[in-house]
């Protein structure tokens, strides 16, 4: 297992808005963690995705101390899913791991994510087992993932979660971009490749404020349509829903 990781490598991507006082925390506790996995020409790749606060300073001052970390910058705001994209884009390695900056997805558990990919699924997706976020933030997250079965039958326990791997491979193959991210496990479902959920555990957040909010409630419906979208361009590339058993 251990010369099969080496072998591959592995590209962490963090997406950052606002979050200066996490990205330093954040990045010794991944780079301290790949170091003790010895994975192979680790990189770590953080997105600022227009943030307004000391996250640029803060992250050319880590960029200075280690050839491993890159970064994107962007000039404003565009949203996750682009800058999982750039983050994509920009990695070399074989297995690509998403993550957020505001340290509620514990580094420790990179590896649990990796190993699935290493046992031969193709995406792998965290499953928040003790949240502790606000009601209307859980009502929509559970909302959607209900809606999601029914729509499709595809069950997916924690569709939001941020913390994923998946192979390099899959997401150029699937197109992941645009809005298209989040629903990376659907898809590649879908397409007859191999996904699942492992449980890991969710941080209570230290520093900054969540960037969702009742905008939550905005981006659950527009995640609905999108799903209905997706669905209907499948069945026209003449894929037949799967129904998961």
């Amino acid at each position: 297992m251990r010369m099969a990781i080496r072998k591959k490598g592995v590209s962490v991507i963090i997406t950052s808005l606002n979050e200066d006082k996490n990205l330093r925390i954040l990045y010794r506790k991944i780079n301290n963690e790949l170091k003790k996995r010895d994975y192979y020409n680790y990189e770590i790749i953080f997105i600022d995705d227009g943030s307004t606060d000391k996250t640029e300073k803060v992250l050319k001052e880590i960029i200075r101390t280690n050839p491993k970390v890159k970064a994107i910058f962007f000039d404003k705001n565009y949203g996750k899913t682009r800058a999982i994209e750039a983050g994509v884009n920009l990695a070399k390695s074989d297995i690509v791991v998403t993550m957020d900056a505001d340290l509620q997805h514990d580094p420790k558990e990179i590896h649990k994510l990796v190993e699935k990919i290493q046992e031969g699924y193709d995406v792998v997706t965290g499953q928040r087992i003790n949240r502790d976020d606000s009601f209307v933030r859980m009502f929509f997250s559970r909302g959607v993932n209900f809606l999601l079965y029914k729509f499709t039958g595809f069950k997916a326990k924690d569709f939001y979660c941020g913390f994923k791997a998946f192979k390099r491979k899959t997401a150029k193959d699937l197109g992941l971009f645009s809005d298209l991210y989040r629903f990376v496990a659907f898809l590649a479902y879908q397409k007859n490749l191999k996904t699942t959920e492992i449980p890991i555990m969710y941080l209570p957040r230290k520093h900054g404020k969540s960037k969702y909010g009742f905008g939550i409630v905005k981006r659950a419906i527009y995640d609905l349509l999108i799903i209905l979208f997706v669905i209907k361009h499948l069945e026209k590339e003449g894929y037949k829903i799967r129904k998961v058993s």
